[in-house]
């Protein structure tokens, strides 16, 4: 019963540190990401910003969520006019937006941690075919679960993006309107669909990846008995 328990919980470890991994490789590795999106929708000629500034604005955003921008204080040529890029009902919400990434940072460290525990456990008592096995048939479960969810969404991401909203926010701040807001001007839902494609595809591409790595491992852990 040990080696299910310890063996669940590595399983869903693994999925939480590809899946936020995933999120981070898309929104902060690619550097040309944002500049790309924002070419492909015109995003800098709608909402009347250089697209240089509009950069330089990303960037501050995106540190500010890693907490390494103190505030989203910020001033920027918009619509020919100098003003603040944020009002305080957007600086709020990222408030909140930063907390949640911050909480997934911090739950990958976890799971980290339970992998390494896990690992040393099946190794050390020369179980680790058990743990690989497990670890497949989740990998397989995840995917299956990903292309439903990935049908259903599908059908109305719009539906589908305030169920996320309300499930991981307390509030009403993400209720954003373009007329007065900003921000969801700068990531519009074509951007966040373009965003949820890319992320499931890597993430499914690097789960196919372990499967593999996986059953390497196996046919060698047959042969040397560990």
């Amino acid at each position: 019963m040990l080696y299910k328990i310890s063996a669940f919980f590595c399983t869903v470890a693994i999925i939480l540190v590809f899946l936020i991994t995933s999120i981070e490789e898309v929104l902060y590795w690619d550097k040309d990401y944002f500049q790309k999106e924002y070419e492909k929708h015109h995003i800098a000629a709608s909402i009347g910003m250089d697209t240089e500034d509009l950069l330089i604005v990303t960037e501050k955003m995106m540190e500010y969520l890693k907490d390494k921008q103190e505030n989203l204080n910020m001033k920027a040529m918009i619509q020919g006019e100098v003003r603040e890029v944020f009002n305080e009902k957007e600086k709020a919400h990222m408030e909140d937006v930063k907390a949640l990434f911050l909480s997934a940072i911090r739950i990958r460290r976890v799971s980290i941690g339970v992998i390494m525990v896990c690992c040393a456990l099946f190794l050390k008592n020369k179980k680790m075919d058990k743990l690989l096995r497990w670890i497949r048939v989740g990998i397989l479960l995840t995917i299956g679960g990903g292309i439903v969810l990935a049908g259903v969404i599908s059908i109305n991401f719009f539906q589908a993006f305030q169920v996320f909203h309300k499930i991981f926010f307390r509030n009403q701040l993400w209720i954003l309107d373009p007329k007065t807001d900003i921000l969801i001007n700068i990531v519009p839902q074509p951007f966040f669909v373009d965003t949820a494609i890319r992320i499931g595809g890597l993430f499914v591409l690097e789960l196919v990846g372990l499967w593999y790595i996986c059953t390497y491992l196996l046919r060698r852990t047959k042969k040397t008995g560990v």
